[in-house]
């Protein structure tokens, strides 16, 4: 996608900030890591004001990110929407589920391999985007990835 406008824009997920894991039930983000979100977001509107852009902090829809992005495709002209690319198995069904319905819309996701990762996705030893390989916890991820 070439020329046209930029939105930036950072989306939190409720259930992220707010929810609970799937296996043990525990709060997904604290109070430290929720300031600490707040705080990155705030610094990062502050950078973009400083180069007169500005950042749209917009909260996911009850039923997802899709349906936060098809209403905003009803509301802007969004013909391609960058992001960094997921790993882990929920992120990355929540990646899909934007693609989905972005494409519904006549827009497209173009996802890519973030700089702001500690391990480049060619030195992982397994195939990222083959779900099968995916280490199924935080814990053995950073096992695989030590070696």
């Amino acid at each position: 996608v070439q020329g046209g406008l930029v939105l930036h824009l950072h989306l939190v997920e409720r259930e992220y900030l707010v929810g609970r894991t799937r296996l043990a039930g525990v709060p997904r983000c604290g109070t430290r890591r929720s300031c600490f979100w707040r705080e990155c977001v705030e610094d990062l509107a502050q950078q973009l004001r400083e180069r007169e852009q500005d950042l749209l902090v917009g909260v996911d829809e009850p039923s997802g990110a899709g349906s936060f992005f098809t209403r905003l495709c009803g509301l802007l002209p969004i013909r391609a929407v960058f992001a960094q690319r997921e790993l882990c198995d929920e992120e990355l069904r929540v990646e899909e589920e934007v693609r989905q319905a972005l494409s519904k819309q006549g827009a497209c996701l173009e996802a890519s391999w973030g700089g702001l990762t500690v391990h480049h996705i060619e030195d992982l030893g397994f195939d990222a985007a083959d779900v099968r390989q995916m280490p199924p916890y935080k814990g053995e991820f950073f096992k695989s990835v030590r070696r």
